[in-house]
């Protein structure tokens, strides 16, 4: 019975490892050559560690971005569904007449601030309270 398990012969760090998977070889190997690049700038950059303290630091930082990156999912997951949503009720076409009226309400509240606001300036500037001097037509 074929359970889809692979055998793949992997090199890193110097020692052979035979990885028994699902993934395909390709996979395998690009993620073969991310690990062994970075056990050598680990190596690299702290030559005192252990082959066994490079493994422990590479695992952290590994988790430590597979944490960031899930956290920067679920943000864009709920991002995701905020616009989903907005979407939904733009194709609403009762939302739509809704948004419509209420746009049409906060225009005329704004159009009648504007004149309000307007009939109140012309009567605190009249033509007898400007200096002609300085009055420009």
């Amino acid at each position: 019975m074929d359970t889809g398990k692979r055998r793949y012969k992997a090199v890193i760090n110097g020692e052979t490892y035979i990885i028994v998977g699902n993934k395909s070889d390709e996979h395998l190997k690009v993620a073969t050559q991310l690990v062994d690049e970075q056990l050598t700038l680990l190596k690299q950059k702290s030559p005192k560690l252990s082959k066994v303290d490079c493994a422990v630091l590479l695992a952290l930082n590994t988790v430590s971005k597979q944490l960031s990156q899930e956290q920067e999912i679920i943000r864009l997951q709920r991002k995701i569904a905020q616009l989903e949503s907005k979407i939904k009720t733009l194709e609403d076409p009762e939302q739509l007449l809704i948004r419509g009226v209420h746009t049409f309400d906060q225009d005329v509240n704004v159009s009648v601030e504007k004149k309000e606001h307007m009939l109140v300036e012309q009567s605190l500037f009249s033509d007898d309270d400007y200096v002609p001097a300085i009055r420009k037509k």
